[in-house]
């Protein structure tokens, strides 16, 4: 049975289809047709986790939802913590707070997806979000939850851990061999990859076209294969050595935890940090880079403009405000737009790296840059905006 058939068989189909959010299969169909030209694949590197300890929280965990927040748990654990060697382990599962760092979930009856692929997630509010009621979305899940719950669960965490659909690959056969049959014809769907490990595999638990939905739970081969490659214990030398901390090429988006270096070419620090305890901003060194002021949450104002809420740990101000009446910087108590210098015009300069312009109704200068030599912070004018310490890289923390 195509697994179109078994969605509509089994009712889960999502009503959704948002490219930039990964999440099931759908009910729209597009029209077969050869796969374009460019690198798919089913790992994004830029995305594999850094780290072997991932932690997972709940946004909204409840009492109600206790044995089903297990049921994910357990499907996990069973699925990719059970492959053998793994370096990889999710912790925690408790509590989401303000500035939890790893998988954020989130409870809701809508379609399970999530808000981008493995690293990308780190600290995104409402990054996985998990369907266990069925009310709205796919009902039919109502006389099988636990199965439902579990096998969502495994194919959610195969995009936290960054495998991308992988009908989006470039190998996809969409015909038969030696014939015109369809066969894969699932649309591509949310981020692609760009490394491919191994043949195309119709078994993955990432693939739209598997004659079995997710796979029934079970990893592929491949997925296990592929899963070794990055996460094993001696991980694919081309994959890992893609593997850097020091720059993210994607969108800000919404509850996105960031850090910016300053690309400021006199050696000094970088790192801008934010101290809640006095409402001051300066740089601090790589080795203290990782303070709790130098993580800042993304709150999106509109399509060019942000708000960067510091995460530092002691109560105070926080929302990084340029003082374009006389070019200081510091933090103001808050970031809703009350405060103007608080309101940042995002420039890009190239994938990885932007300028940042305060919006201070205020006439003034209004470019942030930090002074490496000196570790303060502060604005410049339009006329000195290529100063390189207004250079700024984004590290997804």
């Amino acid at each position: 049975m195509r697994l179109s058939k078994l969605f509509a068989t089994i009712g889960l189909t999502a009503t959704f289809a948002i490219s930039s959010i990964i999440g099931l299969p759908y009910s729209k169909k597009v029209k077969a047709q050869q796969p374009a030209s460019r690198p798919f694949g089913y790992i994004l590197k830029s995305a594999i986790w850094n780290t072997n300890s991932i932690p997972v929280c709940w946004e909204n965990p409840s009492n109600n939802f206790s044995a089903e927040m297990i049921w994910v748990r357990d499907a996990v654990a069973n699925s990719w913590g059970a492959i053998p060697n793994s370096r990889v382990q999710f912790i925690n599962w408790n509590q989401c707070s303000s500035n939890s760092s790893g998988i954020r979930i989130q409870i809701n009856d809508e379609g399970p997806h999530t808000k981008g692929l493995g690293f990308k997630l780190n600290g995104v509010s409402n990054g996985m979000v998990l369907n266990f009621t069925f009310q709205n979305w796919s009902p039919a899940c109502q006389t099988t939850r636990e199965r439902c719950i579990k096998l969502i669960a495994i194919h959610e965490f195969g995009h936290a851990l960054s495998f991308a659909h992988e009908q989006n690959r470039i190998d996809t056969p969409v015909t038969q061999p030696n014939s015109t049959k369809k066969f894969c014809t699932e649309e591509r769907q949310g981020s692609d990859g760009d490394v491919t490990i191994g043949a195309w595999d119709l078994n993955s638990v990432m693939n739209y076209c598997n004659p079995q939905w997710n796979g029934n739970g079970r990893l592929s081969d491949v997925d296990i294969q592929t899963f070794n490659s990055v996460y094993g214990p001696a991980p694919n030398p081309f994959v890992q050595n893609s593997i850097q901390e020091s720059s993210f090429s994607g969108p800000l988006v919404e509850g996105m935890i960031v850090q910016l270096q300053t690309l400021g070419d006199i050696n000094g620090l970088r790192w801008l940090d934010g101290r809640t305890g006095d409402g001051t901003v300066g740089l601090v060194s790589s080795e203290n880079r990782g303070f709790s002021g130098t993580k800042w949450r993304v709150h999106k104002l509109n399509n060019s403009d942000i708000a960067l809420e510091c995460l530092g740990e002691i109560n105070g101000a926080r929302w990084l405000d340029g003082r374009t009446g006389d070019g200081t910087v510091g933090l103001a108590p808050k970031g809703d737009g009350s405060f103007s210098g608080a309101v940042w015009r995002v420039h890009r300069i190239n994938k990885s790296d932007i300028r940042l312009e305060s919006l201070g109704t205020i006439e003034g200068p209004r470019w942030l840059d930090g002074r490496t030599a000196d570790g303060t912070v502060g604005l410049v004018s339009s006329e000195n905006r290529g100063f390189s310490g207004t250079k700024w890289r984004i590290s997804i923390n």
